[in-house]
């Protein structure tokens, strides 16, 4: 009877760390996802400098949030919203506004189907 117990703490254990991971995994995908669309106001605005230096804030944030990620998803996923975001930065710059706009949305969709990946399993 022992073993009821130990089975009903480590199903806890994983609940609860699956909850944690559906968090974490929520905020940081929200986060980007909002950085990209004020990146994209931005640059409509016609402010490079500062699209350029929210972008660079945001790679610096998703650098410190990957190792997270990386927990709970597969390092291809990740690797894949980091090269999407760097292919972003190299748009921002006047004359490349559709083309910049396109990056966003592929950037924009590639952290929605990392999202949509982990959130799905559970």
């Amino acid at each position: 009877m022992k073993r009821v117990p130990i089975a009903i703490g480590i199903f806890v254990a994983i609940l609860l760390f699956t909850a944690a991971g559906m968090w974490q995994i929520k905020e940081i995908t929200g986060h980007i996802t909002q950085k990209l669309e004020l990146v994209e106001k931005t640059a409509l605005a016609g402010n490079y400098e500062a699209a350029s230096l929210e972008m660079k804030n945001l790679e610096e944030y998703f650098l410190k949030k990957e190792h997270i990620l990386a927990i709970f998803m597969v390092r291809s996923q990740t690797t894949g919203v980091l090269l999407n975001l760097a292919t972003v930065k190299t748009y921002i710059t006047q004359g490349h506004t559709e083309d910049l706009l396109t990056e966003i949305a592929r950037a924009k969709a590639q952290v929605y189907a990392m999202q949509h990946l982990f959130l799905n399993i559970f």
